[in-house]
């Protein structure tokens, strides 16, 4: 059995260094590096806090020839609009939810299949420090983006509404949900009764406010930090689909980088992801508390309601005009080991 180290680490090269060893203070040299981060997470977001310790420890051990411009909280536009940026070089780096990259790069949509992984412990064994976690790698870096560190959890994803507890199938009929802009994620809402809406996260508050929308499917956290529970009194654990979340840089600026500020630079991208992922698992049964004492009821699904999403989502699973666009490998794997 391959410990947990050994299970993040994988064969692509340019991440191995991660792997030789610490770098001790002083051995950091190379020209001026500067590396701004892009992300739709405001403070309120564990992470954030993270992101501000990565760069004070980063600038501090590379003797101020590396630091991290911290432009999130949706500065540098929509997440597709970084995405798309930092692929092309406009922006170094970002933190992003595999969700959101998948609507930009189609190919890994499969990691966001819903009922794909039925707890966390599952998640984390195939996809976050498993094979497919190494096929999502890989075909990020065909698309000049680079995963560094450990993947950290974006939680289960549940459903939250201003209408009415969802408990049963027919409380899900015509409900307006906002959706990720992702032809599956619209198929399986549509295979449960609801009217899916695609918009961004960051437009999600303001449609709420403006009955645009009925609800939306974010977990606990980013249901918390966005400020998404003011506007609805309901909220049910689905754990519908599974989120992760990582640090990407740009794979043509992390080769530029002299070697001994890439092996720095990997080997604190791997710490502070390591200690989001705990922040994060740490801070949504917080969040639940703080949402709850302020108003949202939040409720355990209920076998009907699993029962019937559950089938609507083997049916997107099967679905050809949606899988199409994903790894064809994973999927075959997916398939023929994940589909009982």
């Amino acid at each position: 059995m391959r410990t947990r180290c050994e299970r993040t680490l994988t064969a692509i090269v340019l991440i191995v260094v991660a792997a030789l060893g610490v770098v001790q203070a002083g051995e950091v040299t190379g020209d001026k590096v500067s590396l701004t981060i892009g992300s739709g997470i405001t403070r309120a977001h564990p992470v954030y806090a993270v992101v501000e310790a990565f760069d004070e420890e980063l600038r501090e051990r590379s003797n101020n020839t590396m630091e991290i411009v911290i432009a999130m909280a949706g500065a540098l536009g929509s997440d597709r609009e970084i995405i798309e940026s930092v692929i092309n070089g406009g922006v170094e780096m970002m933190f992003m939810a595999d969700i959101s990259v998948g609507t930009v790069v189609p190919k890994v949509g499969y990691v966001n299949l819903p009922y794909l992984f039925k707890t966390r412990e599952e998640a984390e064994e195939i996809y976050l420090y498993g094979w497919m976690g190494q096929k999502f790698r890989e075909a990020l870096l065909e698309n000049n983006l680079v995963v560094v560190g450990d993947m950290m959890e974006s939680d289960f994803r549940w459903m939250s509404n201003s209408v009415r507890p969802i408990q049963k199938p027919e409380d899900l009929r015509n409900l307006k949900m906002r959706v990720v802009e992702s032809p599956m994620y619209v198929k399986f809402f549509e295979g449960i009764g609801t009217q899916p809406v695609g918009m961004s996260v960051s437009e999600v508050a303001a449609a709420l406010q403006q009955r645009v929308i009925d609800g939306q499917d974010n977990g606990p956290v980013q249901t918390y930090y966005y400020g998404f529970y003011e506007f609805q009194p309901y909220m049910t654990r689905t754990n519908h689909a599974y989120a992760a979340i990582m640090f990407y840089v740009n794979k043509d600026v992390l080769e530029s980088m002299s070697e001994s500020q890439r092996a720095l630079f990997l080997e604190l991208a791997t710490k502070y992801s390591r200690i989001g992922y705990e922040d994060v698992k740490r801070d949504i049964d917080r969040f639940c508390e703080e949402m709850d004492a302020k108003g949202m009821k939040i409720l355990e699904t209920t076998p009907e309601l699993s029962e019937f999403m559950q089938a609507a989502a083997k049916k997107v699973w099967a679905d050809q005009a949606v899988t199409r666009f994903y790894d064809q490998d994973v999927m075959k794997r997916i398939l023929s080991e994940m589909a009982q």
